[in-house]
């Protein structure tokens, strides 16, 4: 996805309510970019409101965010 949206496509990301995976999987493209975590919750709440709440899916994006800043293994 990222490789495509660098080339200058677009991708469809969804899942069955579009705010769990929807939001955590935009999150974690957006963050791979560089931008700052709050920019990108602030971005994905003013289309999805009720994208990135869940405790689970937080905890989700703070495992990811910690590991991508480790770099590649």
């Amino acid at each position: 996805m990222l490789v495509t949206i660098d080339n200058g496509g677009c991708v469809t990301i969804h899942c069955k309510d579009g705010k769990g995976r929807t939001g955590l999987v935009a999150a974690m493209m957006l963050t791979c970019h560089g931008w700052p975590i709050e920019k990108v919750i602030s971005c994905i709440q003013k289309v999805r409101p009720e994208a990135l709440k869940s405790q689970k899916t937080i905890s989700l994006s703070q495992i990811f965010l910690r590991t991508e800043r480790m770099g590649p293994l």
